[in-house]
């Protein structure tokens, strides 16, 4: 019978990859190589907001939550949706907003929009106490003035 040598390998294959699906479901992983531990990483989900570019790669097919390496990671953002008590509704800002995080491993980073005067705001808030994080400052390659 043809292929009957991968019949015993079959069963091993696909509970193997179905636990890669389930444990990467709704993450999208942004390196290269292999997957790496929780704490040797960060992660950045999406609520309110639509990650549009993550230095400067293409995130618009990505899931809301973004597995990254440490370090200061800009993106840009725009409002996706706001919510009502009685209807949901789709906002888009005229041009997208860029911010920047610095990531630190382990931790798990929440990009939220706060309501303003006529417009949102996106904020960074700490994942575990949902107090907001400064964001980073743009890397810079050249020398400054001294």
């Amino acid at each position: 019978m043809p292929g009957s040598a991968l019949c015993p390998v079959r069963p091993l294959l696909t509970a193997v990859l179905a636990t890669m699906t389930i444990a990467g479901a709704c993450t999208t992983v942004t390196y290269l190589g292999p997957r790496r531990p929780s704490v040797a990483v960060a992660r950045i989900e999406a609520r309110d907001l639509a990650i549009d570019f993550l230095d400067g790669a293409d995130m618009r097919q990505a899931h809301r939550i973004l597995e990254v390496l440490p370090g200061a990671h800009r993106l840009v953002v725009r409002l996706s949706t706001t919510r009502d008590y009685y209807v949901m509704r789709v906002h888009f800002h005229a041009a997208p907003i860029e911010l920047c995080v610095d990531a630190r491993p382990g931790h798990y980073y929440i990009l939220a929009a706060t309501a303003g005067w006529k417009r949102y705001t996106p904020v960074i808030l700490d994942g575990a106490s949902d107090a907001p994080v400064p964001p980073c400052d743009q890397p810079n390659d050249e020398p400054g003035p001294n």
